[in-house]
Formats: C-alpha cells, structure tokens, sequence
C-alpha cells in the first residue's frame, strides 16, 4: 500500500537543449511495471520506486524490504527506511498552477468516445496526483449558450459544466482553470461591435455569477491571448477592456515576453501577470501584488542555461529547485504551455520540434508519455506515463507547501530558516545549487521544523 514500482526508460538526446545538455540516452519516461521482467545477464535495469503516505499514517520510521525474486526464489533484497514526517499537505495546493493538457487520440488506439473521455478522467487523475492543475479540467463538458428572442437573450446551459467542476475542481481540488478564449463572433456580431459587446455581457456576466455562486470564481481566469508582440499591444488592451467591463471578476491572465513584467502599459487591465522566467522583474511584480494583484511565472521554449527549465537534459535538480526560487520571491504560481506535446513520439525523439521545423529543446511541452512506444492497433484506456521531470516538479510542489508552514507561522526562528535555506539554495534565478543531496538535506530540517509549527 502506497508503494508503487515503476520501470525508467530512456530517450535519445541527439541535439542538447543548451549549455546544460549533451547527447545521448537520457533517463525520463516511467512506464508501470504491471509484469515480470525478462533481464539479460550483466545488463543494469533502474527502477523508480515512490512512496506515498495517507493523510491517516502515523508519523514515524517505517521498514521494509522490495524482494527480488526469479520465479518463486528470492535473488536479493532491497531494504527500504521511510520516515512520515508529523505534517500534512493540504488537499489543496498553496501554489497555483496552469498546465496545459491534451493528450492526443491516436496515441491510444482506436478507441471510442466514451472511452476517450475515461482517458480524459484517469489524465486529469494523474495531474491532481502531482498536483498540477490543467487549463480545462472541463474539456469536452463547457457551459453552453444559444441566443434566443428578440432582441436577442443568451440562454445558458451548465448542466454538463458544473458535473465535470465538482468532479475536479471539488473533488481534485484543481487550482485554476481557463474560461476560455474571445469568441471572434457571437450571434453574427463580430468582435468591435456594441451588439458583439451586449451579447458577450449577457453571456459572461451570468458566467462569472454563476461561478461564484458554485464558489469556482477565485479559480477562474480569462487566457485567451499568448505572448503578445507590441506591436498587438493596442489589441489586447481592446479585449483586455471587453473583459473588465463584461466580468469584472474573473482575472484576466496575460503572459509576457517581450519586455520586464509585469508591464506598465497594461495596469489597470491585467490582474494575472505571467512572464517568462527570464523576464520576470521582482520590483514590479512585488508593487502590483500589494495592490493586490496576481503574479505567476513560465518556462517554455526558453529560457535556456543558466536558467533552469524543464527540458530532459537538464540535471534534474532544475525542475524542482525552480519552486524555492518561487518561493524565494513570492511568485503565487506556474505555468506551463503544455505536457502533452505529441506531434513527434516522445518516446523516440527528445527534441521538440515546432510546426515551422526548428528545434525547442528536448522534452520541451512533453511531461507525459503516450502510453505505448508506438501507436497501438487496440484501444488502450490508460493515462498517460509520467515522467522523472514530473516526479521532480511535484516534489518542487510539496518543498513549497514546507516552507508556506513555515511563513505562516510568523514564528522568528522559522522565517530565518528559510531565509537561510534559499540564501543557500537559490542566491539568483541563475546562480543556484546543482547538488541535489544538499537541496535534499535542506528539505529535511525545512521538513522536520514544519512538523513543530502549527
């Protein structure tokens, strides 16, 4: 119980990502073990063991042992100390997340729609397991508006919503989702025009009133433009604007990545900043979060060394190590374009290569793994693999909600300990620790004080 084997696999790094990187099998997909293993003589075969404890255990040292076995004989065994720390994470994350997540079809077969949606659900599953939060836990199941009368009036339809958001939002304790993007027309009415606008208060106003009677509007956000050039700077303001006079209260999310953010032009229109990492201006961010604003980060494509991402080959520090650094400035979430970029295999070519054919680091929108190495003739109804990179943000995750105890308890002795452990850990976002057991030894005494302060 609360055990879990699993097999790592590697992948081909034939390009590095940046000055982290180097070529060759890089280990990153962990496919469940579900069967005997067939093993060659001499030949090393890593395991990835994790281990969770229910919120019910009881803190202290656990033993044990993984035995080895050749059919019925024992070969070897591999002693296993476990100590449950008196602390327990909350049901739901401190850190907000936005992650995009859509598997794609084919990698699992010929498989229906009511078992796509079985995969959509054992997906979102696995991402409140490593506590991320999809941009639409709700796909396939959104509100629905048709326009009726004269003039016309929306009637709205949240039968199918309000099913999928008590499941995950509820239930999964999901932190966020996208309501989604500027429709380029309603009812005929393109965007510009004073019906469009008449048409999308009736809509969205009674959105954002119903989210907040189902107590999902601190949830929502509004994500419907990426990464503007300035020279769409006049535009986004336009729709910016639409959204503030429409739903005032839903947060009106932009990311940033073409100058220091959060950025001037847009105060008093944004309220959920996201700049890439190597934009991300602490001044400014801490002076829009006393007004009491939001401020996330991303990586993506970039930035390269020596800022930490996610790609494969990175050392596997940098895909946790980038939370302390959250923590370190107060940045309130992450965001991450996606996990499930499958336009090449995954499981055969690390590189992420865009549309147009250039290269964007290995593993780079790729968290998750399609289940089988190559698409399968039968149905397969199974989430996807995760991945080492994943298990490390997740630990990232959790080293977060330590150090958030900590802050909270306002105790003196506490606050330096953390000051102390990210002076240590991480001076600057590129000037950082590269060895894992002292991030490991930090999270230790951060995790044995957090069992002390209540």
């Amino acid at each position: 119980r609360g055990v879990e084997l699993r097999r790592v696999e590697y992948v081909p790094v034939e390009t590095p990502s940046d000055a982290y990187g180097s070529q060759g099998h890089w280990p990153d997909p962990l496919p469940p073990l579900k069967e005997a293993l067939q093993l060659r003589p001499g030949q090393n075969v890593p395991m990835w063991v994790a281990i969770s404890a229910p919120r019910s255990q009881t803190p202290g040292l656990y033993r044990g042992e993984i035995e080895i076995l050749q059919g019925s004989r024992r070969v070897a065994g591999v002693p296993l100390v476990v100590r449950v720390l008196d602390f327990t994470l909350p049901a739901e994350p401190t850190v907000e997340t936005a992650y995009g997540v859509s598997p794609e079809r084919r990698y699992f077969g010929p498989v229906s729609d009511a078992q796509f949606r079985r995969i959509h659900d054992l997906t979102m599953q696995l991402c409140a397991r490593y506590r991320i939060s999809p941009y639409y836990p709700h796909r396939g199941a959104n509100f629905r508006y048709t326009f009726e009368g004269d003039p016309p009036r929306a009637v709205l339809d949240f039968s199918a919503f309000d099913s999928a958001m008590t499941r995950y939002l509820d239930g999964l304790h999901f932190t966020t989702f996208n309501v989604g993007g500027l429709p380029a027309e309603l009812d005929g009415h393109k965007r510009g025009t004073p019906e469009y606008e008449r048409l999308f208060r009736d809509v969205f106003g009674r959105v954002q009133e119903h989210l907040r009677e189902r107590g999902w509007l601190r949830k929502a956000y509004w994500y419907w433009v990426d990464e503007p050039p300035i020279s769409q700077y006049d535009d986004v303001k336009k729709g910016m604007a639409l959204l503030k006079r429409a739903c005032p209260d839903i947060r009106r999310l932009l990311t940033c990545n073409q100058e220091d953010a959060p950025v001037p032009e847009f105060y008093g229109l944004v309220n959920l900043w996201v700049p890439i990492l190597d934009r991300y201006n602490p001044d400014l961010a801490h002076a829009r979060q006393k007004l009491g604003e939001t401020v996330w980060w991303y990586v993506c494509t970039g930035p390269k060394a020596p800022y930490p991402n996610n790609f494969i080959d990175h050392p596997a520090v940098n895909h946790r190590i980038r939370f302390w650094m959250l923590d370190r400035y107060g940045v309130d979430g992450s965001l991450y374009w996606s996990i499930t970029y499958w336009r090449q295999s995954p499981w055969e070519q690390a590189m992420s290569v865009s549309p147009s054919g250039g290269n964007w680091g290995n593993g780079d929108g790729r968290l998750l793994y399609p289940p089988r190495r190559t698409i399968p003739n039968e149905p397969v109804v199974e989430a996807p693999v995760p991945s080492i990179r994943l298990e490390c943000l997740r630990d990232g995750l959790e080293d977060v909600e330590l150090l958030h105890a900590l802050r909270r308890s306002g105790d003196a002795e506490s606050l330096q300990l953390v000051q102390r452990a990210e002076n240590a850990l991480v001076p600057t976002l590129t000037c950082f620790e590269q060895n894992p057991a002292l991030l490991q030894g930090w999270r230790l005494v951060v995790g044995r004080v957090a069992e002390t302060v209540r």
